[in-house]
């Protein structure tokens, strides 16, 4: 990313990371699509962006931020949803939720699925998108809604589904800078999830055409075959890009090879979601 020091997101302060994460996200926020309109709104979960390219058309999508349940917020990321609004066409809603420790599974799983619902009060559909934590978030809202009849699409962007002492996690965790295995076995703990259990199980076994889009040097890289192994009745489909990091999408407004992911993202939701 850019210049975030090296904390772990297992055992450090929630306070240290959270001011950490907010800045390292604040440092890129002037590379976010400059046609996009950001407006500050309260939805049921709490303080929200709404994020509307020009022209904006078809089923909206709620967004749900990364940050290892600990730290993040719709502000921490919005040169993410800006750049997906504008490659997309659609307006998209991010919405926060309590983090940990001071809320532990299965609130945020609840959380979750309110924000769902309350989001298609007004909406006749949705497309529920989310990277990292904010991945599982996704898979969970459709699961726990009330209305998940109408949920057109799921997409994970590299997200955390409770995978240990996997093959990506020993080759890349060392050197992630806060996403080696110790790191993420005590994320999960902080979670209420210990060892991961619980996070991938919480998705429901049958949904909405789902899309996995995983980094190539990620530590997390498994923990969506995991998924997929955990829900064998599901229809999912997988966008591999090599050579990037866990978040890399962070940096589409810089990174020619994030703003073509988002463009295959994209393409997927036009033949999967009107």
């Amino acid at each position: 990313m850019t210049s975030m020091p090296i904390l772990s997101w297992g055992s450090s302060p929630p306070e240290d990371l959270r001011k950490a994460y907010a800045e390292d996200r604040a440092a890129i926020r002037d590379t976010c699509h400059p046609d996009v309109v950001q407006t500050k709104l309260d939805t049921i979960t709490g303080a929200s962006l709404r994020f509307d390219p020009p022209g904006a058309s078809g089923t909206k999508i709620l967004y749900f931020h990364g940050g290892g349940w600990v730290a993040g917020s719709p502000d921490t990321h919005v040169t993410l949803c800006s750049w997906m609004a504008a490659t997309t066409g659609r307006t998209i809603l991010s919405v926060p939720y309590t983090l940990c420790p001071e809320a532990k599974f299965p609130s945020q799983y609840h959380q979750a699925a309110q924000a769902l619902d309350d989001f298609l009060r007004t909406e006749p559909q949705a497309i529920v998108m989310g990277d990292s934590a904010g991945g599982a978030m996704a898979l969970w809202a459709e699961a726990g809604a009330v209305h998940r009849d109408r949920v057109a699409a799921v997409v994970s962007l590299y997200g955390a589904f409770g995978a240990v002492g996997t093959d990506s996690m020993a080759t890349f965790g060392p050197e992630s800078g806060g996403l080696d295995d110790a790191s993420v076995l005590g994320m999960y703990a902080r979670l209420g999830c210990d060892a991961g259990q619980g996070i991938a199980q919480a998705a429901a076994a049958k949904g909405a055409p789902g899309l996995l889009v995983t980094a190539g040097t990620d530590p997390l890289g498994d923990d969506h075959a995991w998924l997929q192994s955990q829900k064998p009745d599901r229809s999912f489909e997988n966008i591999t890009i090599p050579d990037r990091p866990h978040a890399f999408l962070q940096m589409a407004g810089t990174d020619e090879v994030a703003r073509d992911a988002m463009q295959q993202i994209s393409d997927w939701l036009l033949k999967t979601a009107a």
